[in-house]
């Protein structure tokens, strides 16, 4: 958690010190969409992606070992396995990354949220401690 928190930051001072838009209002590439999600089920969504991640390494390294003992009439068809488990792995690991990104922007909105409600409510706020300091 304490990862995110220093991410959130340094996202947040890299918009502040770019003066950048800060979210288009595009959906993100992909089946990876915040529209219907909260953080918990992005970031089980970002567990489930390590999970699917971790298989298929797994069986990509069968392959690869597979590959490296095969003779030459087998190695074609390996090679075409191991080309279609890289291309798998690579489509996880981006949706898994697009996910991460929605997650972060999820939490961003969430905290500048926050923000301008206390913004909006400074008035209360200071009263209320000025009156627990003096009591």
């Amino acid at each position: 958690m304490k990862l995110i928190t220093n991410i959130k930051a340094w996202i947040f001072a890299c918009l502040l010190l770019a003066q950048i838009p800060l979210f288009a209002q595009t959906d993100p590439p992909g089946d990876v969409t915040t529209n219907s999600i909260t953080i918990p089920t992005a970031e089980q969504r970002i567990k489930e992606f390590d999970k699917q991640i971790d298989k298929k390494h797994k069986e990509l390294k069968e392959l690869v070992q597979l590959y490296e003992r095969a003779n030459s009439a087998q190695k074609a068809s390996l090679k075409k396995q191991i080309e279609k488990k890289l291309n798998i792995l690579f489509d996880l690991n981006l949706k898994k990354r697009e996910m991460e990104i929605n997650l972060l922007e999820m939490q961003f909105r969430q905290i500048k949220g926050e923000l301008d409600n206390r913004k909006r409510s400074k008035e209360q706020i200071v009263s209320k401690k000025l009156r627990e300091l003096l009591e």
